[in-house]
Formats: C-alpha cells, sequence, structure tokens
C-alpha cells in the first residue's frame, strides 16, 4: 500500500510576525478606547448629593476623630448604606459589608447612614451603643432630622446607594437580597476606575475601642433550667446569650461561670467547646442538657452538648436567604434569615424557629430532619387568621397549647394556635407605636423585644420604652409592670433591656446597653444584680496565653536591682472587688514570641493591695500582665475589668521604683 504525503501546515517567521503586530495593535486600540472613555467620563463629575454627606455636623458622626471632607471621598467608590439598628436586614447586611471592604480596600468606603424609626432611636447616645453592640467599623452619620433619608428619596431600609468616583450615583438597591447585585457592579466600578482610585486611609476613631470592659458585653437573650448537669451534680443554671462577645455564657444563679462557650471575635465555628465560634447568638432554649441557640448573624440553629462539650449546627448552611415556602425541604439547603429565637412546640420534637428577616415562624422536626413553614408568607405587616402577615418576630413562648410571640416591627404582642391562626393582644401596625396603659384600642409599646408568660399574664420587655409592661389575661388591658417606668427602682435604670426570665419568685431581665442582668422581686419588687463572675484561675504557659489580644497601654520606667511596689488605686468612690478574679502576672520575655512567668499575684494579692515585685535585670525585657475587677462603692453597682498591659523598662538610672495603677470608669 503506497505512502500517503502529509505536508505540515507550519506557519513561517513573517507570519508569526504579523500575528504578534496585530494583537499587539489590537491592545493598543482596546487602551486607547478605553482611556479616551475614561477621560470622557471626567468631565461629567457631579458630587451635589454628597454635599448633605459631608456637610453634616461632626457631632453627628460616629467613629470619626474629625469632621469629614469632600477631598476624603473623592477618587473612591462610595456605598451608602441607609440602615437603622431595630431593622433585622440593616444589622444582617454588615456583615457583608465589612467583607466588601476587606476584598477592595481603601478604594471603597462606606458611610452608613442611620435613619431612625422609633422614637428612641433619635438618641445619638443610643445610635452610638448600637454602633459599638453590632461592631459597626465604618463612618455612620446619625441622620437625626432625616436630611440624608430626604435628600436621597429614601423608601425603604435597608437602602443601599453606589456613587462612582466621579460622583454620580451608579445605581440604588432597596432590596436586602441585592447585595450580591451590588457587589458585583462594585467590581465593575472597581475595575473601571483603576487607575483613580484614592488608596488612601480614612482616619476611623472606633466607638468600640474607647468603651471600658464589663464581664458581659450586650448580653442579649436568657433561658433557664432546673436541671442542668456539670460535673456529676444537677443544679439550675441561667443561661445568657453574650451577643457583645459573641458567646454563650451558663451561670449558677449566685452568678458563677460555669461554662463561657465563643470568643470575642465572631465566626462560624463547630466543634469543641473551646473552639466553637458564633455571631450575634440570640434565642436559646434547653433541653436533656442540650441547649440550642438562634445564631442570628449566621443564620443557623446551633446546639451546644454539655455531654460532649461540643457545638453542631442543625439548621442552617450558614447564608442568608429569603421566604421559606409552604413545604417541607432539607435541612442543608435551609437558609435562615435573622433568627432571633426558638421554642419547642407543640412538643420536644418540634421546635419553632423566628425567622425574623423572612416574617415568619417556621417548625423544624427532630424526627424528619426538615424545615417547613408554620405561618407567614414572607410579608411584613399585622393580619390576624389563618393568612396572617407578621413583622420582625422576636420571642416566642409556648403557654398552654398556644404559642405567644412578639413582633417587634408592630410593637404587637401576639398568640398563635395548633392550627396555625394567629390573633394579636396588643399592637395597631406598622411603624405605630408609643407608652399608653390601657385595652387593645389604646394600648401602644416600642419595639419590645421579649416576653414570659404564666397564669397572671404575659410580662414583656419593652425595650425602647425601657420598662416591663403586662398584658392581663382577665381584664385584657395592658399596664406598667408596679408603674415602674423607666426605673425598677431608684438604684436602676434599664437602657434597652432585651429579655426576660422567671425563676422562682424573680424575674430576671438582661439590660442590654449597660451590659448586665437585673432581678425583680416578684414580692416586694426589690431589685439587685447578678452579680457574674468568672471562676477564679491564674494564668500559665508561653506569650500566646499570657498576653491578652488588647494593645500594650503604657511603658514604665524602673530601677535596677530594687523591689518594685505596685499600688492600685481606686478613684473616690470605688473599690476593688473583693470577689473578682483579678490577678496580675510578671513576665519576662526570652524571645520575640516566648515569654516565662516569673511571679503570679492573684485574687487575694489584688484585694489587699499587696503586690511587691522581685527585683529587675536591665538586659530583660518584662511584661506586666493581667486583670482588675472593680466597682463603684455602693449597693447593686455595676462592675468593670481593667486590662493590665505595661512594658517594663528597667534602666541604671534613678527612677521610681512603684507602678501606680489607677481604676476609674
Amino acid at each position: 500500500m503506497p505512502k500517503t504525503s502529509i505536508k505540515k501546515n507550519n506557519l513561517s517567521a513573517k507570519d508569526k510576525s504579523l500575528i504578534l503586530f496585530i494583537i499587539v495593535l489590537l491592545i493598543v486600540i482596546w487602551s486607547s478606547i478605553s482611556f479616551f472613555s475614561y477621560v470622557a467620563d471626567l468631565s461629567k463629575s457631579s458630587s451635589v448629593n454628597l454635599n448633605k454627606i459631608v456637610d453634616s455636623d461632626h457631632n453627628s458622626w460616629i467613629n470619626l476623630p474629625k469632621s469629614l471632607e469632600k477631598s476624603d471621598l473623592k477618587n473612591r467608590v462610595i456605598i451608602l448604606k441607609f440602615w437603622n439598628y431595630s431593622c433585622a436586614s440593616c444589622i444582617q447586611s454588615i456583615s457583608n459589608l465589612k467583607k466588601i471592604k476587606e476584598d477592595y480596600g481603601n478604594g471603597v468606603a462606606v458611610l452608613a447612614i442611620h435613619s431612625s424609626i422609633f422614637e428612641h432611636e433619635n438618641s445619638l447616645n443610643s445610635i452610638k451603643k448600637a454602633v459599638s453592640r453590632y461592631n459597626v467599623d465604618f463612618p455612620v452619620l446619625a441622620d437625626i432630622n432625616g436630611a440624608a433619608y430626604r435628600e436621597f428619596a429614601v423608601k425603604s431600609l435597608p437602602t443601599y446607594i453606589l456613587i462612582d468616583p466621579l460622583g454620580k450615583i451608579y445605581s440604588r438597591y432597596e432590596n436586602s437580597s441585592d447585595i450580591d447585585k451590588l457587589t458585583k457592579d462594585i467590581s465593575k466600578l472597581v475595575l473601571k476606575y483603576r487607575f483613580r482610585l484614592n488608596k488612601n486611609e480614612i482616619p476611623l476613631s472606633l466607638k468600640k475601642d474607647r468603651l471600658i470592659k464589663t464581664i458581659l458585653n450586650s448580653p442579649n437573650r436568657l433561658a433557664y433550667t432546673v436541671n442542668f448537669s456539670t460535673n456529676s451534680e444537677v443544679r439550675p443554671a441561667l443561661f445568657i446569650s453574650d451577643s457583645g462577645n459573641n458567646s454563650i455564657v451558663a451561670t449558677s444563679l449566685d452568678g458563677k461561670i460555669l461554662y463561657k462557650v465563643g470568643g470575642n471575635k465572631s465566626g462560624y465555628v463547630d466543634g469543641g467547646f473551646e473552639s466553637a465560634l458564633f455571631n450575634n447568638p440570640q434565642g436559646m432554649v434547653f433541653n436533656f442538657n442540650k441547649l440550642y441557640v438562634a445564631d442570628s448573624g449566621n443564620n443557623a440553629i446551633r446546639v451546644l452538648d454539655f455531654e460532649s462539650k461540643s457545638v453542631a449546627t442543625i439548621v442552617g448552611s450558614g447564608d442568608l436567604g429569603g421566604v421559606i415556602e409552604n413545604s417541607i425541604m432539607p435541612v442543608a439547603n435551609i437558609q435562615l434569615n435573622n433568627p432571633l429565637d426558638i421554642e419547642f412546640y407543640p412538643d420536644n420534637n418540634n421546635l419553632l424557629i423566628a425567622n425574623s428577616g423572612s416574617n415568619q415562624i417556621l417548625t423544624y422536626s427532630f424526627r424528619d430532619k426538615s424545615v417547613k413553614a408554620f405561618v407567614g408568607n414572607g410579608k411584613s405587616g399585622l393580619r390576624d387568621g389563618k393568612s396572617p402577615l407578621l413583622a420582625n418576630t422576636s420571642d416566642l413562648y409556648s403557654y398552654q397549647d398556644e404559642v405567644y410571640f412578639i413582633d417587634s416591627r408592630t410593637s404587637s404582642l401576639r398568640k398563635v394556635n395548633k392550627d396555625g391562626e394567629v390573633k394579636t393582644l396588643v399592637g395597631k401596625g406598622l411603624n405605630i407605636f408609643g407608652h399608653k396603659n390601657g385595652d387593645p384600642n389604646q394600648a401602644l409599646m416600642q419595639n419590645p423585644t421579649s416576653l414570659t408568660v404564666d397564669d397572671t399574664g404575659a410580662y414583656i420587655v419593652d425595650s425602647f420604652n425601657k420598662v416591663i409592661r403586662r398584658y392581663d389575661f382577665g381584664t385584657k388591658k395592658l399596664s406598667d409592670y408596679k408603674s415602674f417606668k423607666n426605673k425598677v427602682d431608684n438604684n436602676i435604670n434599664f437602657d434597652e433591656p432585651s429579655s426576660i426570665v422567671s425563676i422562682a419568685d424573680r424575674f430576671y431581665i438582661s439590660d442590654s446597653n449597660n451590659s448586665r442582668v437585673v432581678s425583680i422581686n416578684r414580692t416586694d419588687y426589690k431589685t439587685a444584680l447578678l452579680d457574674i463572675m468568672p471562676a477564679q484561675e491564674i494564668k500559665k504557659g508561653n506569650l500566646v496565653e499570657f498576653v491578652t489580644n488588647s494593645t500594650i497601654i503604657k511603658d514604665v520606667t524602673l530601677p535596677k536591682n530594687k523591689k518594685i511596689k505596685v499600688l492600685i488605686n481606686p478613684k473616690a468612690g470605688w473599690k476593688i472587688n473583693s470577689l473578682g478574679p483579678s490577678y496580675l502576672n510578671l513576665l519576662v520575655m526570652e524571645s520575640e514570641e516566648e515569654a516565662r512567668l516569673i511571679k503570679s499575684f492573684d485574687w487575694n494579692d489584688v484585694k489587699n493591695n499587696n503586690i511587691e515585685l522581685p527585683t529587675l535585670a536591665t538586659d530583660n525585657s518584662y511584661i506586666l500582665q493581667g486583670f482588675i475587677y472593680f466597682c463603684e462603692d455602693k449597693e447593686n453597682s455595676l462592675c468593670y475589668v481593667k486590662d493590665i498591659q505595661r512594658n517594663l523598662i528597667v534602666e541604671s538610672k534613678k527612677h521610681s521604683n512603684t507602678i501606680e495603677i489607677n481604676l476609674e470608669k
């Protein structure tokens, strides 16, 4: 068979050069078009709308050390986020905006414009506390008079307005589900204006960094059991979702911390108690030595198993979802939307979920491992019956075959039966709020958040009115609990209380903005603070274990070869907390990352103010590190924590051989 000759089609060197020339020419043409298009855009720059932002009074800004100037915003991609802190969807998106900032850097600026819905939110101080509580770390404008809201014709919250580096509005986003579209549009603008973007940092002075530490940080919800099993002992326990610390705290009724799960940073991590992380945990319910938690920031339901000392997720993919349809869905596919509370109903085989962001109450079946809608179709409002409308359901309480619940957005107390039929007991509709007692035709609340129910009525935390209310089942009237308005007695004033539980003859209330838990005796109405204290311990080990995540606040220069006296000086009217697990450690640095413990001083040394350091050598580096618990010197005072972190510099020159630690709020 004759061979077939195959001619190879090889390009000559001349052909290759021609192709390369064409490719280079196309690149030049594309670059020229992009450049001239970019230059043409420059002539269209307009920043009229931003003047309303820049010209705002500096005192209305939070997280800024000085007034915002036009130059701070020039040549940046700007996101205006209109929000308020009682809006569930608004809080959810904070983490999305932080991720955008991380991905795109200083070329993208986020300005959060706080627009109030409730009267209470018109207080600059309240907004500042919310900024700290929700860890908002970009500039916030308190738009109390609504000037920016009107200027940008905002109709709903949250609303995002994207502005390009030329000062033009690129697009608006009025649905919380539009965050993905917003992110894609930001990417386009960053690419288009990459040669123009201002990469200088806008100086910040974060509110959260200027707050003194407390043991609890914006505690939110409470739960209680008489059957908590720990260390072969069954005892009562109070559970606190310490939202500002992204942790769950279990305490005895005398305030001793039994467990703390989670840490100061937010995250979404299952596993052992020492490694698990939460993000703004909220409502809880306890059963068979397991604590179920609505982990709202992670859009998930988590469970703490106190037998295995582990945390697992039972519902939720971690992603923000929308409306759950009225059909069974696999748990792995469930995307919750800001779950705020959970409750067993109608039995322990089913868990109700207040899916606040979708205005629904859902049912999770432990048997089927599935979730379906119980009541609510996703629309926001106040409508009763078997096709009800809900509005940011925040708390659930099962009592006598029905579930009583709070809808914060309509400031309402409502209930639902097994058939899904809803009835409103107090409340008149969206954005209708106030502080009035009386029958349903008169009664008004302002952003209630929690309730507990017994045969004497429903007791409601009326958060923005800073008072506990009672709905009487017999008279069907709402009243202030024992006429305490804005205060429980002469010593205690609430500031956005958020949860209530009934334990024996007392109510326990989480006073969120005051970072404390208050108890009220239901017989004589006397109040007390739950004095929560960690277990006493002295830290030992390497540098990572000794040095906390705060910065060294002061260097102290000391003489060599002399004993050093440490004096703890409480300000007049303050005292060292004799029950607090205070301690100080003296460390010597053995490398940049390793430290060795020289001496420890425990709570008793601190309490007696009897601390003397050994002689120090000039050729070593030392650190004095620890915590001191202190309180106002009066009954029912709130206690604080002083974080001690000081470098000790030893010289041969004459210096004072005394280290002074001043204690004051």
